[in-house]
């Protein structure tokens, strides 16, 4: 894995007084005991063999940002691997991977629930620190999240959403990125949704149509009965008979 990228540097978080931006290893008060902290960077080889920068900081001391960067090198290559990798880029290469395989319809929803729902809560995070409590706060979140109308985003919607990660993080383990998938194993543990709830179908009774008719109110789902149907296909038979203009 070495290379020209393999690097320990020094960095921090200040800001430029004029641009806002932070200044990171351009900072002139680096040299100060204390200030900022110290980073590796290891370019490492990920799936389809292409190349990936892993960075890791935090460090007090270069020595120890340095004996990270080592243990790296010298450990299992799909650590490394998971490090590079971060959610966003992992979803978005697994789904141009599967696009091939898929239905426009489910192409459709695997961008969405990605696009909008994922990337925003996890985009940044790297496979390598994907853990049970950061996705118990994803869907804690998604579940609080509220539709356009104003309605919390329903129960099914989430679910689906939590399919394509599963689908994803699946993928990542087949190719090695990832010993096991996180979210099979917050599942039973952590991320708890209540299962969408299906509206049970009920019988256009007398009484249910007259409260349809005084009060515009009606069941998500009502079936007819048979004498309804006949009525209704009666008439439809008869207004296609008419003449046009008729």
């Amino acid at each position: 894995m070495n290379g020209t990228r393999d690097i320990v540097f020094k960095r921090c978080g200040c800001t430029g007084e004029s641009t806002g931006r932070q200044l990171a290893g351009h900072c002139p008060n680096l040299a100060e005991p204390g200030h900022g902290s110290w980073y590796y960077a290891v370019q490492v080889t990920t799936v389809g063999g292409r190349k990936a920068r892993y960075r890791r900081g935090g460090f007090a001391t270069r020595q120890a940002a340095a004996a990270a960067r080592q243990a790296i090198i010298d450990g299992p290559a799909g650590q490394a691997a998971a490090g590079a990798w971060t959610v966003a880029r992992w979803l978005q290469y697994w789904l141009t991977q599967a696009e091939p395989y898929l239905r426009p319809s489910t192409l459709h929803c695997y961008r969405d629930h990605i696009d909008r729902y994922l990337i925003p809560s996890i985009g940044r995070v790297t496979l390598a620190d994907l853990t049970g409590k950061r996705l118990q706060a994803c869907f804690n979140l998604l579940a609080r999240q509220r539709a356009k109308k104003g309605t919390l985003i329903a129960a099914a919607t989430v679910d689906r959403v939590r399919a394509t990660l599963r689908s994803a993080l699946n993928a990542a383990v087949r190719e090695g990125l990832i010993a096991s998938n996180p979210l099979n194993q917050v599942r039973l543990n952590q991320v708890r949704l209540n299962k969408p709830v299906r509206p049970h179908p009920v019988i256009w009774t007398a009484e249910r149509v007259e409260a349809w008719r005084r009060d515009s109110i009606r069941p998500p789902v009502a079936v007819w009965t048979l004498r309804q149907l006949v009525t209704f296909l009666t008439g439809v038979k008869t207004t296609g008979s008419r003449p046009c203009g008729g």
